[in-house]
């Protein structure tokens, strides 16, 4: 369950999952890394209860 670990442990958790994301656009998809932002939510934005494994991540393409 995600409600283990402590609200700073999961927030870190969380960015360290769109930092890692964001690395892997850019080195496997060869996107810019200037043009992408990595957010981590931890606990204070979940999409589903404690009870499901509540990891996402959300990509927004936006036009120049």
């Amino acid at each position: 369950m995600d409600a283990i670990g402590s609200v700073p442990y999961n927030l870190a958790l969380s960015e360290r999952r769109a930092v890692a994301v964001k690395n892997y656009l850019a080195q496997k998809g060869g996107l810019d890394p200037g043009r992408m932002t990595a957010l981590g939510h931890g606990k204070s934005d979940p999409i589903a209860t404690n009870g499901t494994p509540n990891r996402r991540v959300e990509i927004n393409i936006l036009s120049d």
